[in-house]
């Protein structure tokens, strides 16, 4: 890194000068339309180059970003283009590159093994898991007699949230006892090791949530849909050599759960592995992951120098 500039207290006017002080070439946006971010400054064309990507599932809807980061899995080659206001940059591999931390609590042995019943779980932000996500997720505790559901959020913090996540788990006709809510906790992943396999929601499926639970040895199926957003569960598990734990349909998405909650050995298996190959997979190869985009940009820049001298 040659230069580092803090532009929080800039204006959006201000912190694009200074961007084209800097003479960069290819500015790129991370945030998207969440909370805080710097669209406004991209909308002044700092940079004759703009991308955007990773931390926002959409397009910006912005004339001004030329690329949006992707890759073949979220938005397959003749998908999405339509969706998109930015032309769709794809990586041949994730357009998001998982970093396992040093400090990963050990991995401990299938809770199905000491507990007789399989628990399913989902640690991902509850606003993602709509009716439909729970009524299915009630298909799936059908077809495995004896199952639980384990769900952590914030939204658990309080009763209040409990009590309306309660009377939704009523309208889709899951059992209260057969599921555990549990609130914010400092050592989350640690209680991965109350989980038997980990439940993605749909169509706004996990990220980072995902790879923790992978991190911890516990297998995550996703069901892909048809947009950006809800094709990264997809994009995560085959870039993390499981392609198998992604379903195309609801159906399948139940058969894949409910047959691996039938299979202790393949579970024990994934649980022993599943941390070493997520180290040795595409989604956590960082300088894969470099080269891949470092020659996305090539070609991108490569283009705009062609355009600008009209050949």
């Amino acid at each position: 890194m040659d230069v580092w500039h803090n532009i929080r207290a800039l204006s959006a006017a201000e912190a694009a000068a200074l961007i084209r002080r800097d003479e960069v070439d290819i500015l790129v946006d991370l945030a998207g339309h969440t909370k805080g971010n710097s669209l406004p400054v991209l909308a002044f064309r700092p940079a004759p180059v703009q991308v955007t990507g990773i931390g926002y599932f959409n397009t910006t809807g912005l004339s001004a970003v030329d690329y949006v980061l992707s890759d073949v899995y979220v938005d397959p080659p003749g998908a999405g283009d339509d969706a998109m206001t930015e032309e769709i940059l794809r990586l041949p591999h994730s357009h998001f590159c998982y970093s396992l931390p040093d400090d990963l609590p050990p991995v401990m042995p299938p809770p199905m093994e000491q507990r007789g019943h399989v628990t399913f779980g989902s640690f991902n932000n509850f606003n993602k898991v709509t009716d439909e996500v729970l009524c299915l997720w009630r298909q799936l505790l059908d077809a495995v007699p004896g199952a639980r559901l384990l769900v952590k959020s914030r939204i658990f913090d309080h009763g209040e949230g409990r009590a309306m996540v309660a009377e939704r788990l009523v309208r889709c006709g899951i059992p209260a006892v057969r599921v555990e809510m549990r609130g914010f906790s400092r050592g989350y992943l640690a209680e991965y090791g109350d989980v038997d396999i980990a439940l993605d929601p749909f169509p706004y499926t996990g990220g980072i949530t995902t790879c923790e639970a992978l991190s911890m040895g516990v297998p995550v199926v996703t069901l892909a849909g048809t947009s950006h957003g809800a094709r990264f569960g997809a994009s995560l598990l085959t870039n993390a050599h499981l392609p198998e734990l992604v379903a195309q349909t609801p159906a399948d998405y139940v058969r894949i759960a409910a047959g691996l909650a039938s299979d202790p050995a393949t579970l024990r298996a994934l649980r022993m592995n599943l941390r070493t190959m997520l180290r040795h997979a595409p989604l956590t190869d960082a300088a894969g992951y470099v080269h891949d985009v470092e020659d996305a940009y090539r070609s991108i820049w490569a283009r705009f120098v062609r355009t600008a001298d009209g050949t």
